[in-house]
């Protein structure tokens, strides 16, 4: 029998050799369990704020889309449409009557034409507030 034990003992011994049995052996076991339950949590840290900078960005792109669409809707009315058509039409029709001389004349006062325009656009909001004009609002029922 001793010679079965010994042959146990060294079997043993060779399968449990790289088995660390020092004193403290649990708390650094549970310092290096801590350490790689931190470096966990600072990976999962990461990729949620990776994940939220994404959501983010989709969020605008969303509001965006949705501003633009809402602009769309309050400016793109039947009367707009009916107006620029309006308009496109009697543009032609200028066009059709004094074609030739008025190309002549925008060549010779093009640019005055433009600068003017451009500073009775600039100032027609002055002059609203000053008259005191109010738009009426239209609201949906």
């Amino acid at each position: 029998m001793s010679n079965s034990m010994t042959s146990l003992d060294a079997r043993l011994q060779a399968a449990l050799q790289g088995l660390d049995t020092s004193p403290a052996f649990e708390e650094r076991l549970m310092v290096r369990v801590r350490a790689e339950s931190e470096a966990l949590t600072v990976e999962r840290l990461q990729r949620l704020q990776r994940a939220r900078l994404t959501e983010e960005r989709r969020y605008g792109v969303a509001r965006q889309q949705l501003r633009l669409a809402a602009f769309v809707r309050q400016f793109a009315t039947l009367e707009s449409v009916g107006i620029t058509l309006l308009a496109m039409f009697g543009v032609r029709a200028a066009w059709l009557q004094f074609g030739a001389p008025a190309v002549e004349v925008f060549q010779l006062y093009g640019a005055q034409i433009l600068t003017w325009g451009g500073i009775v656009l600039a100032l027609l909001p002055v002059a609203i507030t000053l008259t005191g004009w109010k738009p009426r609002l239209r609201f949906a029922q």
